[in-house]
């Protein structure tokens, strides 16, 4: 149990305090309990921080590669490492052995999937393998549905795309709850379920055509 309250990190984050958080993470830090936990908080708070050229291109990237240099087996931190390499460093080259390694250790990681399905250099037979697995995971992620539709459309099986841009009109979007302060950032990017009003219209205009 930690001597922080975790809760008091979430509400600097909401409040886009971001360089409070910071210093908080690392007195959490200083306590030396928890070390992987905080600073991966630590990690995340520079990742969200995207106005601070320092923190989003320099300390985010470099304090998930500590953790993984540290922690080898920390699927968590070769995942965010490698899409931080694909969205803020464009580094196609280390994204893709980031989040293989991601694979390697856990197959079925709903998002390293997601994102190596989302990559333009991924062909249609991979993506479906890659979304496949997602949508086992959470068969209710919007963004995975409706990359899916779109994949299932573009290969000529109109029927079972439309059965799952039906499955957005039909169903609550799934709600990512388990990544703390960075819940936000994958249910408005990995999940789309802040947007599903938007995704549900999409939907309907591609039922219509």
């Amino acid at each position: 149990m930690t001597i922080f309250n975790y809760s008091q990190l979430e509400k600097l984050v909401i409040a886009e305090e971001y360089d409070a958080a910071e210093s908080f993470c690392l007195k959490a830090l200083d306590t030396g309990i928890e070390p992987i936990f905080w600073q991966t908080q630590l990690g995340y708070v520079y990742f969200l921080n995207e106005q601070d050229i320092d923190a989003y291109y320099e300390k985010a990237p470099s304090t998930f590669q500590s953790l993984v240099a540290k922690n080898a087996e920390n699927t968590n931190a070769h995942f965010w490492l490698g899409y931080i390499y694909l969205i803020v460093l464009n580094n196609p080259n280390d994204f893709t052995l980031e989040l293989n390694e991601v694979l390697r250790l856990e197959p079925n990681h709903p998002y390293a999937n997601l994102v190596l399905a989302g990559h333009p250099d991924c062909e249609n037979t991979e993506k479906h393998k890659f979304l496949s697995k997602v949508l086992n995971q959470q068969p209710n992620n919007l963004r995975a549905l409706s990359q899916m539709a779109d994949l299932l459309f573009a290969t000529n099986q109109n029927v079972n795309a439309k059965k799952l841009l039906n499955t957005i009109l039909m169903n609550e979007a799934y709600v990512e709850e388990d990544y703390g302060i960075m819940n936000q950032y994958i249910n408005d990017v990995l999940t789309c379920a802040t947007y599903q009003q938007d995704l549900r219209q999409e939907a309907k205009l591609k039922l219509e055509q």
